[in-house]
């Protein structure tokens, strides 16, 4: 019954609270709720459309060696200069074309000597003319050689105790030793040698006749001309005990390689 009291009341009084000066303050109202009501439905009906998909972009790995080839402006100089050299040039072996297993050479030298001559004559040398072999062991630019080598030549003696005077004595020598050569890195036509060893030393002729053991020592350079021939200047120096004789020799030497 108390319920049913109520509701009369308040039916009652609608009427009068909508005939109040308060009509414009609803109205308003009403507007803002529908406006914010329209505004949310549009933002949730695009928040409901799919985005568009797009491809990822992947940036590319470019190795920083070549990357001056991608550069049109720096591919000139990359192609001047190969990939090798810029990651660490490589050794590159030289191919000699000086390097013969075996070796003839034919030469002719000017001797000056001191002998020990009956009296102590005076004496005056020809020209020596000398053959020289050998083979060499090559290791990269350095090469060892056993060498072996004859030389001939004479002297003039201006008198002898027994008065017959002039008389020619022929002198041999024969020599075996070590060569060391160096050919350079780079293929150079200019081959340094140095030379040593013993040598075999005969005297013979008028007076005197004698023998003896010694050595000798030189230095020489081969010229190449072709990868078998070379011709170049030689030096050296010999003592022996036959006449005690004490010798340096100058020539110039042709080789053959072979």
């Amino acid at each position: 019954m108390s319920h049913f009291v109520l509701l009369s009341c308040l039916a009652l009084a609608t009427p009068a609270l909508d005939a109040r000066d308060f009509d414009p303050f609803s109205s308003s109202l009403e507007r803002f709720v529908a406006t914010a009501t329209s505004e949310a439905s549009a933002l949730g009906e695009a928040s409901l459309e799919p985005m568009p998909t797009r491809e990822p972009v992947i940036a590319p790995v470019i190795d920083p060696v070549i990357a001056p080839a991608l550069d049109p402006i720096a591919e000139p100089a990359f192609l001047l200069e190969p990939l090798s050299a810029q990651v660490g040039r490589p050794v590159q072996r030289v191919d000699h074309t000086w390097g013969p297993q075996y070796w003839l050479s034919v030469g002719a030298y000017w001797v000056d000597g001191r002998y020990d001559t009956p009296g102590d004559d005076d004496y005056e040398e020809d020209t020596a003319i000398a053959v020289d072999f050998g083979a060499y062991n090559w290791r990269g630019e350095m090469g060892i050689a056993l060498e072996g080598g004859l030389m001939k030549n004479s002297y003039q003696l201006d008198g002898d105790p027994l008065g017959s005077g002039r008389s020619d004595v022929d002198v041999w020598r024969g020599m075996i030793g070590l060569r060391v050569a160096d050919r350079g890195p780079t293929d150079s036509r200019f081959v340094p040698y140095a030379r040593g060893g013993f040598l075999y030393r005969r005297d013979d002729g008028g007076p005197i006749k004698d023998d003896g053991i010694g050595w000798y020592a030189g230095l020489g350079c081969d010229i190449r001309l072709t990868p078998q021939l070379a011709v170049g200047p030689s030096v050296m120096f010999n003592e022996a005990n036959s006449q005690n004789a004490q010798e340096w020799v100058f020539g110039v030497l042709v080789t053959l390689g072979f």
